[in-house]
């Protein structure tokens, strides 16, 4: 491989080698299961870790270039640097959601997250990247008038929008998500109210609630006041607490993606006007922003990276 090749001419030259049109997938799968059994390995006994479907090459081609122009637009460094090595499962899955999040259909991230796992083996699964599972009834025909076409009524789910707008969550953590918001999940600490929350990746966080939406939390919600908790505390009361998620609706026609957009910075210009009132230094820039406010606002997100702040939700 030259060091020269771009990312998706690796990830391509990669499932080349995978290629095995017209060869026994029985006999693949019993290979690699010896291969693991001689490792000492688990293996999953209807996998084969070639590919024998052209149209399944086909698919993950794609596959590799929606998700190298997404690279190159919101993780720059690791799309210049060429190295797949700095392809882990935190960027994977921050494409994963990406794309949920812009309503791509759960069967096409199905393949998308096929694609990714069959040339970088990082074991990528929905319940771990908060991604939502196939189903039959999504399946419809794209030629034919739906009644998902016709836009949705903001009244019908004005307290999502709400808490995906004062919390800035995702989708899942918002409805149908293995630790979909409950009224427990809320709390108050130093006069701030957040949301604990299980994102992608297992990730737990508590995202502060933004100053315009606490009134509106402190009137539909009783939100007690407890210090910080662990993530292991968390699960704990979330499975042992007696009432249910928050939500039993969310279409995917709401923009989700755009509420985080907002909420990222609404929470920046937050932070500046109160570090500001405090006459706090804040002399460091990161691309023309404050970088400490940016690192808080990356926290609340989900996220470790000041760019993916930046280049992705200020923009």
């Amino acid at each position: 491989m030259s060091r020269h090749a771009n990312i998706k001419s690796q990830l391509d030259t990669r499932l080349d080698q995978l290629k095995a049109i017209g060869e026994s997938k029985v006999k693949a799968r019993a290979a690699y299961q010896q291969s693991c059994k001689s490792r000492g390995e688990k293996c999953n006994t209807s996998k084969s870790p070639l590919i024998h479907s052209l149209d399944s090459i086909t698919g993950y081609r794609q596959t590799y270039k929606e998700f190298s122009s997404w690279l190159r637009e919101n993780r720059s460094e690791v799309y210049l640097s060429k190295d797949l090595k700095l392809l882990d499962k935190e960027i994977c899955y921050d494409y994963l959601n990406y794309r949920q999040d812009n309503n791509i259909s759960a069967w096409v991230i199905s393949k998308d997250q096929s694609a990714l796992n069959k040339v970088l083996d990082l074991d990528l699964n929905k319940r771990e990247g908060c991604l939502r599972e196939r189903r039959q009834e999504d399946i419809t025909r794209s030629r034919l008038p739906r009644k998902m076409d016709t836009r949705y009524n903001p009244k019908n789910y004005e307290k999502q929008i709400d808490i995906a707008k004062g919390f800035g969550l995702r989708r899942e953590c918002v409805c149908g998500g293995n630790y979909a918001i409950k009224e427990s999940s809320l709390f108050i600490r130093d006069s701030v109210i957040y949301c604990s929350i299980i994102g992608k990746g297992g990730k737990y966080r508590e995202a502060p609630c933004l100053d315009k939406y606490k009134e509106i939390m402190l009137e539909r919600y009783n939100i007690p006041e407890h210090s910080s908790l662990t993530k292991s505390e968390f699960v704990i009361n979330y499975r042992s607490s007696v009432d249910d998620p928050l939500f039993d609706k969310y279409t995917n026609l709401i923009d989700n993606h755009a509420f985080r957009a907002e909420y990222a910075k609404d929470l920046y210009s937050q932070l500046v006007i109160e570090k500001d009132a405090k006459d706090l230094p804040m002399q460091t820039y990161y691309k023309g922003y404050y970088e400490d406010c940016v690192g808080d606002v990356s926290r609340a997100l989900g996220h470790d990276r000041l760019n993916v702040v930046v280049d992705s939700y200020f923009k």
